[in-house]
């Protein structure tokens, strides 16, 4: 039966085909709709909010673009690259308290420490600063000595379970792939298909940023970054019984790799090329290696880390940027599981780190050479 219309005459029904055009109409819509909202979701992810899609390096770099003003004087902008050892350990606002007062004068410090990123990594995050925050006045790039041995194909930085293909930047192929191979041949590919529906893809990074009273406390953890991108390893001291587990498992994880140490050529030219880069963008730059627990030093075979010291030393003089080892500077006490430092710990080396290494760099008080010799103050 037909439907009345406006002026009270009976229209007459659809026929079946004008019903199966109707649908395919309905659908058509739907399916452009939901085209349409996906491809404004990633462009404003890719554009706008990285934590979005990239729970490391997004927020990071969103809380450094917010503290960097768009107007006015700058800070003196530093930058420190590294691994978790660095997240967890360097707390930026003891170290722009000791630059402040030092050399007076705002300091924004912006930790882009992430878990298991080694040379490729930073050379990695290091293009993604320029890109999306501009050059740092100074730049500290963190060297894990375990990493520098990474003979795996594709490095274990490199790995999906570390850099996953939905965290990437389209900008970011190029170098993922050069250093990584045929391994991640298919990494556009991939990408796409994982981008084909961002809102599902990211759902848990978007609601983490949205809505993170409706995850679980362990999909939350991120949430305890604070504003210069330090996050702590755990928020609480752990007991012995898992502080001695933690050290086994370092030891399993470590050990091997320390003991058929030999520099392996991916991780090493990354290293080489990211110094290059601070070279042409005129950067001041500066290796420096996290301090390292009495347990974790004692993995090193004799004579290996001599040789691990020559080497960065070589790097300094040839690039002229300084070599600061901090390797020593903590007590055993200090660290979380022998090389991750406590909260509490962090506070205190970030503060004599700032006060002590680059508090001399950025007054130019000192010279590459004696810059170096910082390595032997706290042995």
């Amino acid at each position: 039966m037909g439907q009345a219309g406006p002026d009270g005459r009976m229209l007459a029904a659809p026929s079946p085909a004008e019903r199966r055009c109707q649908s395919r109409a309905a659908v058509l819509w739907g399916l452009g709709s939901f085209l349409v909202l996906q491809l404004a979701a990633g462009t404003v992810m890719l554009t706008w909010v990285p934590q979005w899609y990239d729970p490391g390096y997004g927020p990071k770099i969103a809380r450094s673009k917010r503290r960097l003003p768009v107007r006015g004087e700058r800070p003196l902008f530093v930058a420190i690259l590294g691994s978790s050892r660095t997240e967890s350990g360097v707390q930026g606002k003891p170290v722009e308290g000791a630059l402040s007062k030092a050399l007076g004068r705002p300091v924004l410090v912006s930790n882009f420490g992430l878990a298991g990123a080694g040379p490729i990594q930073e050379l990695l995050t290091l293009r993604r600063v320029l890109a999306d925050a501009g050059r740092p006045d100074l730049l500290l790039v963190e060297v894990l000595p375990p990493l520098l041995s990474d003979l795996a194909d594709p490095p274990h930085e490199l790995t999906e379970p570390v850099l996953p293909t939905a965290q990437l930047h389209p900008r970011d192929f190029q170098l993922v792939r050069r250093f990584s191979g045929p391994a991640r041949d298919g990494l556009r590919r991939d990408w796409l298909l994982a981008w084909a529906a961002p809102c599902y893809t990211h759902r848990l990074n978007i609601l983490r940023s949205v809505l993170p009273d409706l995850l679980h406390e362990h999909q939350r953890i991120r949430l305890c970054m604070d504003e210069t991108g330090w996050l702590p390893f755990i928020r609480e001291e752990v007991p012995p019984d898992i502080r001695r587990r933690w050290v086994r498992q370092v030891r399993e994880d470590y050990g091997p790799t320390l003991t058929r140490f030999q520099f392996s050529p991916r991780p090493v030219s990354a290293l080489i090329e990211l110094l290059k880069v601070c070279r042409a963008e005129r950067i001041h730059t500066a290796l420096f290696v996290m301090p390292e627990g009495r347990e974790f030093r004692s993995l090193y075979p004799p004579g290996l880390w001599p040789k691990i010291e020559q080497f960065l030393g070589n790097l300094s003089r040839c690039y002229n940027v300084p070599f600061i080892s901090a390797r020593e500077w903590m007590a055993e006490d200090d660290f979380l599981d022998t090389h991750h430092l406590s909260p509490r710990a962090a506070a205190v080396f970030s503060e004599q780190f700032g006060r002590e290494a680059l508090v001399p760099l950025l007054s130019g008080k000192a010279t590459v050479s004696t810059r170096t010799r910082l390595s032997h103050a706290h042995n």
